[in-house]
């Protein structure tokens, strides 16, 4: 990530932060409406969010936030679920394969 998009020791009060493509680094976010949409890896470290901020998720965020509630709605991929938040709670998020299986379908399966 570019080191131009790092942003120290800064305080946000009463505006609309776009989170894709930057670094924060040790801010506070008072009362704030903050976007993220999945488009460009963010970083965030030592920050103060308050919870007076508003957490806004579109585009890819979005999708990934629908397909996790779409999967908790069956019962049986709960534990999937589970396990995700739990990696996540553990401060390892799960990782993508370093490839996919050659014989995996790509669209829809009849």
């Amino acid at each position: 990530m570019n080191t131009a998009n790092r942003i120290e020791n800064q305080t946000f009060e009463n505006v609309v932060v776009n989170f894709d493509g930057y670094r924060y680094y040790r801010c506070t976010f008072n009362h704030c409406q903050l976007i993220f949409t999945g488009m460009a890896p963010i970083d965030m470290r030592e920050c103060n969010v308050r919870s007076d901020c508003a957490w806004t998720f579109a585009g890819p965020a979005q999708a990934t936030l629908s397909f996790l509630t779409a999967l908790w709605s069956n019962p049986a991929s709960r534990p999937l679920v589970e396990a995700i938040f739990q990696s996540i709670r553990n401060g390892k998020p799960p990782q993508p394969p370093s490839e996919l299986p050659r014989d995996v379908p790509t669209g829809p399966v009849n």
